[in-house]
C-alpha cells in the first residue's frame, strides 16, 4: 500500500511539473497560417460614386495577427478637368489611381463565428490621366504621373463561413498626401470606403 501511495504522488508530481507555464516558456505552441483576398472597395473620387478593387494576402500568425500587404486601383470611370495654360477644360480625361503597400491586422476573438478586426494600410500610390498613355512602336507607355502616400485604417466585421473563407465587410478612411496632379489634390481622392473582403486561406 505504501509503495503504491509513492507511486501515485511520484505520477502527481510529474503530471503537475510537466503542466508547468512560465515567463520564457519555450514550449508554447503557435499557430502559423496565411491568405489571399480579393477585395471591393466602394467610396467616392473626384466627388464621384467609384468602385475601387485589388487584393490583399498576408501571413497569420496565432489565428489573430495578420503580416502581409494588398495592391489596389481605381475600376470606375471618373471624369476630371484638364488644364491647359489659362484654360480649363470640364471633364475632358479620366483619371488613374492606383496604390498599394504594408498591411498589418489584429482580429479580435478569431475563433468566434462573428468578430472583428481592426486593419491599417500603409504604403504608395500613383495618379495620372488616361491621356497620359500613349502609344509608340505599339508599346504603350505612362507619361507623366505624380506619386503620394497613403495611410488606410478599417474596421471590419468578419465571419467564418467555412474554415477556409472569411467574409469580411468593413469601412476605412483612405488618407493621401502629396497627391497634387492637374486639377486633382488630396482632397479629391481622400475619403471613407466601404469594403468587402472575401478571405481564402488557412486560419
Amino acid at each position: 500500500m505504501k509503495k503504491i501511495l509513492i507511486l501515485l504522488l511520484a505520477l502527481t508530481l510529474q503530471q503537475t511539473f510537466a503542466q508547468e507555464q512560465t515567463l520564457l516558456s519555450s514550449s508554447t505552441e503557435y499557430s502559423n497560417g496565411g491568405f489571399g483576398a480579393p477585395v471591393i472597395k466602394y467610396t467616392s473620387i473626384n466627388d464621384q460614386s467609384s468602385l475601387i478593387v485589388g487584393g490583399r494576402g498576408g501571413w497569420i500568425i496565432n489565428h489573430s495577427l495578420i503580416i502581409g500587404g494588398g495592391v489596389y486601383g481605381l475600376a470606375s470611370q471618373v471624369t476630371v478637368d484638364v488644364i491647359e495654360g489659362d484654360n480649363i477644360l470640364k471633364d475632358a480625361d479620366e483619371l488613374r489611381l492606383m496604390y498599394g503597400g504594408f498591411e498589418v491586422e489584429y482580429i479580435f476573438t478569431p475563433s468566434k463565428v462573428i468578430h472583428v478586426s481592426l486593419y491599417t494600410l500603409l504604403g504608395m500610390g500613383g495618379i495620372s490621366y488616361r491621356s497620359d498613355f500613349y502609344e509608340d512602336n505599339d508599346n504603350y507607355h505612362m507619361g507623366d504621373q505624380t506619386r503620394f502616400f497613403v495611410a488606410e485604417p478599417a474596421v471590419n466585421l468578419e465571419v467564418n463561413v467555412t474554415t477556409f473563407f472569411h467574409l469580411a465587410l468593413g469601412a476605412s478612411y483612405r488618407f493621401t498626401s502629396g497627391a497634387e496632379y492637374q486639377s486633382i489634390s488630396n482632397s479629391n481622392i481622400s475619403g471613407f470606403n466601404g469594403m468587402l473582403t472575401f478571405k481564402f486561406g488557412k486560419f
